[in-house]
């Protein structure tokens, strides 16, 4: 059996000869005719030829099978395409050449896609188009399949695009989980550490001292007697720092404390700060000074801010001994930036960069052996960062520390 390719190899040839036979003289008509049709009976293509008033003069056997009759083939040219059709085979005729029509035909409830070849044929005493319909619907549908194919894969291309992005997104989402988790470990871990070890040094002091006086109280002098009760003072007062710093840090990390802004006055905040600790700082013979003017109001909570400054200038003092501890008030366009500076001991580099790591024990002794926890700067970081501000601390070993945040 021919495959397709031979098929057309063979009408190619056929259609040569009728072209030929069509350019015979008028005297050869009959015969001329007569050789058409025989040509025209071997072409295994459906088949119609007509003429300027698409009067049939031939159709072959696949043509009738096909369309049954030319009359039902011109009929089923849908009016939306009938013009360009019949403009088509007008100028087939005025221009006196071939051209080809790609067209889909419905015929009952069936549809085809069809190649027509629209070959122009004269003959002494008439000019013909023989219409040859190459049955393109297999490949159409091919191709509608294969587009449909097309358009499944980059729908599955975009889903699976979508899933990466959802992956990718859980991903970042469970990373996210697990550095909260470890956060909340190592927040659990440094409470811990606080109530086994940290909670207990003040309690030693407390019983040591309080034992002291209450089975020396009677025999002591009074010069011993006022040194024991400052010690059992300070003690007490760094277990009530403690305990206070540690619960403002356990609500600040449960989300108990809700920032609550208004305007308030930052002189007076200090100046009662100051007189809070003065006793512990003549005590080590600092001085306390502020460049912060009287009546200098500023929009942000009050609580926090104060919970800030306590806790940096008694750190100042705990770290500083016969030296200046300054507060620094500077405002700006957007905001306002407050320091608190000392002449201290200082920090070298290592423990500046582990200041606020809750992993790290990098607790140190003050200048008269003052134990701490660095919760105190944690707490005030985290009051800073509420407030959409930035804490920053500048340290050099024996020379100083300045720590400064700044509020919006």
């Amino acid at each position: 059996m021919e495959n397709k390719k031979d098929k057309l190899s063979s009408l190619s040839e056929k259609l040569k000869q009728i072209e030929q036979i069509g350019n015979q003289s008028s005297n050869e008509t009959v015969f001329a005719i007569d050789e058409v049709q025989k040509l025209l009976s071997a072409i295994p293509f459906p088949i119609l030829i007509f003429d300027k008033k698409f009067q049939k003069h031939y159709s072959n056997l696949m043509f009738n099978e096909t369309f049954q009759s030319a009359e039902s083939f011109f009929e089923s040219v849908e009016s939306e395409e009938k013009n360009n059709f019949l403009d088509k085979i007008s100028k087939i005729f005025i221009n006196k050449e071939s051209d080809i029509y790609h067209y889909k035909l419905s015929i009952l409830e069936d549809e085809f896609y069809v190649k027509i070849y629209l070959n122009y044929l004269h003959f002494p005493k008439c000019e013909l188009i023989m219409a040859l319909f190459l049955d393109l619907t297999d490949f159409v549908k091919q191709e509608e399949l294969t587009q449909k194919h097309i358009e499944d894969l980059q729908y599955s291309r975009e889903v699976i695009e979508e899933n990466a992005l959802k992956i990718i997104q859980l991903n970042n989402d469970l990373e996210i989980s697990q550095n909260e988790l470890q956060k909340a470990i190592q927040q659990r871990d440094k409470f811990l550490s606080i109530v086994a070890h940290d909670l207990r040094s003040p309690f030693t002091a407390l019983l040591g001292y309080s034992e002291i006086l209450k089975e020396e109280a009677t025999t002591l002098s009074q010069e011993e007697l006022v040194d024991y009760t400052n010690h059992l003072y300070n003690s007490i007062t760094a277990y009530y720092k403690l305990v206070e710093n540690l619960l403002t840090w356990s609500r600040v990390q449960r989300g108990k404390i809700e920032i609550k802004k208004e305007y308030f006055n930052l002189f007076d905040v200090i100046y009662n700060i100051f007189e809070s600790v003065e006793s512990n700082a003549r005590m080590k013979g600092n001085h306390l000074t502020t460049n912060v003017r009287k009546g200098e109001m500023i929009y942000a909570d009050q609580m926090m801010i104060e919970t800030v400054i306590r806790n940096l200038i008694s750190n100042s003092i705990k770290f500083t001994k016969n030296g200046l501890i300054s507060v620094n008030f500077e405002k700006f366009d957007v905001g306002i930036q407050i320091c608190v500076q000392d002449n201290g001991i200082g920090m070298n580099e290592k423990t500046l960069s582990q200041l606020f790591s809750l992993d790290a024990n990098i607790s140190h002794n003050g200048t008269d052996g003052e134990k701490g926890t660095g919760l105190g700067l944690l707490v005030s970081k985290e009051f800073v960062e509420m407030h959409n501000g930035k804490f920053m601390v500048t340290s050099q070993e024996n020379v100083g520390s300045t720590f400064c945040f700044t509020i919006l």
